[in-house]
């Protein structure tokens, strides 16, 4: 994978913006290796298996999915399992005792640490849904890599894949914050299954459009030609 950090979605440009940066409405998004092409893993498990993959932080909101899962009923409740993994950082230690904490009260919930990429990988394949609920997060790489993958993606509008996502049509976003919106989210995945699988497919079309590393070469290509022309330009001027 390569990243560019210059204008690399619209949520990080809106959030520079806000401090007197502005860069041109160009947007060079990263490229993610198409992981679509590794064995797809199996699962007979009857439950909807849901992840929340980033480091355990109050900016990335695990707690958010906790009170959603608090709100709903019962009986969907057991139609499901849900999987945060991440790192606990040290810095953080109040906010993942209480992720841990809250977690244990339910059977169908674990926390589980970072682990080798190939090891996520498995558990991205077996997953039905990513839940990427952050409160401010620019582009992560988990949803691309779930939209990749032709998983439905449940994520909030400060996340910068929001953008570029229909909501019900190929993926499912909420308002930043709202716990009643995830939760009606993860009730649409759970309740039409079909659908949702219908909307992850849909979804690996915004990744074939934005994403492949074959588009990540050309827009940076791109770029480059057009700082290289923009200098030559400059100088002929001088002359």
């Amino acid at each position: 994978m390569f990243m560019c950090t210059r204008g690399g979605g619209g949520h990080a440009s809106e959030a520079l913006q806000k401090y007197g940066y502005f860069y041109n409405d160009t947007v060079l998004l990263y490229g993610v290796e198409d992981i679509q092409t590794r064995s797809i893993a199996e699962h007979n498990d009857p439950k909807i298996r849901f992840i929340v993959v980033g480091t355990i932080h109050e900016r990335k909101a695990q707690d958010l999915v906790l009170k959603a899962l608090d709100r709903m009923d019962k009986e969907l409740l057991e139609k499901i399992t849900i999987t945060f993994i991440g790192e606990c950082l040290p810095s953080y230690t109040a906010f993942t005792d209480n992720i841990n904490r809250q977690s244990a009260l339910y059977k169908n919930i674990k926390v589980l640490p970072p682990m080798p990429r190939d090891a996520l990988y498995k558990l991205y394949q077996e997953a039905d849904c990513l839940i990427c609920p952050s409160r401010d997060d620019p582009m992560p790489v988990v949803v691309t890599e779930m939209l990749a993958l032709s998983k439905p993606v449940i994520c909030s509008t400060n996340v910068g894949q929001s953008r570029y996502i229909q909501d019900g049509v190929n993926g499912y976003v909420f308002e930043n914050d709202d716990a009643d919106g995830l939760l009606a989210k993860i009730k649409y995945v759970v309740t039409d299954p079909s659908q949702s699988r219908t909307v992850g497919k849909k979804g690996r079309l915004l990744y074939e459009k934005y994403f492949t590393m074959d588009i990540f070469r050309k827009n940076l290509l791109r770029e480059i030609n057009n700082v290289i022309q923009s200098h030559s330009d400059k100088k002929g001027t001088l002359c």
